[in-house]
This record gives structure tokens, C-alpha cells and sequence, in this order.
């Protein structure tokens, strides 16, 4: 009946299992430990990473906002000479023409 409970193992054999399973545990806990430090250096690096993302995201946006703004600008100061231009046209034409009344 007892070698059914326990198996028919020896006492010897039995402790040397015990043994060879404790270290297993243990190198199993050191394996942990290890992925664990590893994954808390990797979210240390990737929240850099992120915070280094959103520093240059800024500055893109900043810069395309700025240069969008000088386009503009530059486009109203065409379309005021062009209108200019135009006015002195219609300016001249209106001069130069005799009127009829």
C-alpha cells in the first residue's frame, strides 16, 4: 500500500528528485527575475523612445505651421501686386480714353 502512495522509489532516489526539482525551481525564479529586469529596460527605453517621438512630432508640426504661414503670406503678396498691377491697367485705360458726354 505505501509503495503505491509514495512509489516504489527508494528514499535516495526520492531526495535526489526532490534535489533536482528545487533546482529547477530555483533556476526557473532566476529566469523570471531576469526577463523581469529586462522588461523594466525595455519600458524605460520605449518611454525615452516615446518622449523622443513627441519632441520631434512638435517640431515637425511647428515647422510645417511656420512655412504653411510664410506660403501664405507670400501668395497675398502676389495677389495685392497682381491686383495693383491691374488697378494701374484699368487706371491707365480710363485716363487715356476719351469720354463721351
Amino acid at each position: 500500500m505505501t509503495s503505491k502512495l509514495f512509489g516504489q522509489d527508494s528514499q535516495e532516489q526520492r531526495e535526489t528528485k526532490l534535489a533536482a526539482l528545487a533546482q529547477s525551481i530555483e533556476e526557473g525564479e532566476e529566469a523570471v527575475m531576469e526577463k523581469n529586469k529586462e522588461c523594466r529596460e525595455f519600458c524605460k527605453t520605449a518611454w525615452a523612445d516615446i518622449e523622443l517621438f513627441k519632441e520631434q512630432k512638435d517640431r515637425d508640426l511647428r515647422e510645417a505651421l511656420i512655412s504653411y504661414a510664410i506660403m501664405q503670406i507670400s501668395m497675398c503678396k502676389k495677389g495685392i501686386q497682381v491686383w495693383s498691377n491691374a488697378k494701374e491697367c484699368f487706371n491707365k485705360i480710363h485716363t487715356c480714353t476719351p469720354t463721351l458726354i
